[in-house]
């Protein structure tokens, strides 16, 4: 028995939201997919960032901490170089 107009549009309707569900779907999992991409990058960076702050930091630390080595040895040098020609310590 052939299917009346109406019958075949319900049928094609059926099937059109069949396939918008599939692609509905398909859709939601590449944006899912391209969202957790773009998160991890964005975590990668921030890592990066993180990394490179502490390491300038560390840096620094050290300079200073050389810094501060050389000063008391120059001081020391300075205090023993007077006491070796005067005899006098010296503040």
């Amino acid at each position: 028995m052939p299917l009346s107009g109406e019958e075949k549009l319900k049928v094609f309707a059926r099937e059109a939201m069949v396939d918008a569900k599939l692609i509905s779907n398909e859709i939601e999992q590449q944006t899912k997919k391209e969202f957790e991409e773009k998160t991890e990058d964005g975590k990668k960076k921030i890592l990066a960032q993180i990394s490179n702050y502490i390491e300038q930091e560390t840096e620094k630390i050290k300079k200073r901490v050389r810094q501060s080595r050389c000063d008391s040895y120059l001081r020391t040098a300075s205090r023993y170089s007077s006491v070796k020609t005067t005899g006098k310590t010296t503040n």
